[in-house]
């Protein structure tokens, strides 16, 4: 797999506007490949031969809207899966996920998204992005509340899950906020079967 990367900038977590990476969010894996630029404002996780690279908040949250601003990978990144997702980050977990496959080039993207509760999921829908993530960077959000889950592109709200609409119960653990870049290549574009 070739090296690539993508730029995150994170615009507003929860109420707080948050303008600095490095007092908001811990680089967990990488060994180098996530970086937080000088004045804090952009991340960039890249990976390489061997793995991605990833970053959590350093705090947890119960309800709130978690908004970044990505830019993906340019190119061909079929395999790679850049992620945007909460998670409570326990053996039988909650999590709320929006996963972007990356694809051969000229093809679309594909949005993954995935609710789970006490650790099953069984929710997954998945489409195609309407335009080039790749191009230019793209508002991305994660609205939580009590009663509902609504996931937003550009702010346009693309899926939404309600409290007691499912078999499943709904997610009420505190989460931390994730974003990381790995190699999904085993299922992620086509269901393994384009590879970077």
């Amino acid at each position: 797999m070739s090296v690539s990367f993508f730029v995150l900038q994170l615009i507003s977590l929860v109420v707080i506007v948050l303008a600095d990476f490095n007092t908001e969010m811990n680089i967990t894996w990488g060994d180098g490949r996530a970086t937080i630029s000088n004045d804090g404002l952009n991340l960039h996780l890249s990976m390489d031969q061997t793995s991605g690279s990833g970053c959590n908040s350093k705090a947890t949250y119960l309800y709130g809207r978690f908004d970044v601003q990505m830019q993906l990978i340019k190119g061909d990144s079929a395999g790679t899966v850049t992620t945007f997702y909460l998670s409570s980050d326990q053996a039988a977990h909650d999590e709320v996920d929006m996963e972007f496959l990356g694809n051969l080039d000229g093809k679309p993207y594909t949005l993954s998204t995935n609710v789970y509760t006490k650790g099953k999921g069984r929710r997954e829908q998945k489409f195609h992005l309407w335009f080039d993530p790749t191009a230019d960077f793209h508002h991305y959000a994660i609205l939580w509340t009590p009663t509902q889950i609504i996931l937003f592109v550009d702010g346009i709200p693309v899926r939404g899950f309600a409290r007691g609409t499912a078999q499943l119960p709904y997610v009420d653990k505190a989460m931390t906020l994730h974003t990381t870049l790995w190699d999904g290549s085993s299922w992620a574009t086509d269901g393994g079967k384009e590879k970077s």
